[in-house]
């Protein structure tokens, strides 16, 4: 998949194995299958992060960090795109619109 970013790019970042910690960032560039971002908070090296962007959502695990960790490569697991699409069809398969099936079809003959 190739992804369309701007450089700077701002993205949000959520750690997914430490629950409830999400950070801002931007992109600095795409190399293959890793991204490289700048954390307005630190996230530690082997954290698995989701990435999110206008109509993308990566995931991925931190490979390399700077001593602050700020300053991240991250190297790309799954890549989605069109993200609003997903969401809008998982909220109809989570919550299905009333069914018809107790609609019965009645001919009146005057």
């Amino acid at each position: 998949m190739e992804l369309s970013y701007r450089q700077d790019q701002e993205v949000g970042v959520t750690v997914l194995n430490s629950p409830g910690f999400s950070t801002r960032g931007r992109i600095r560039g795409v190399a293959g299958r890793q991204i490289f971002l700048m954390t307005d908070e630190a996230v530690s090296r082997g954290s698995l992060v989701e990435i999110e962007w206008d109509h993308y959502l990566l995931l991925g695990e931190v490979r390399e960090s700077d001593q602050e960790g700020r300053d991240l490569a991250v190297e790309v697991e799954h890549a989605l795109s069109q993200i609003e699409t997903l969401r809008n069809r998982r909220q109809i398969w989570l919550n299905p619109p009333p069914s018809n099936e107790h609609l019965r079809t009645v001919l009146i003959y005057a």
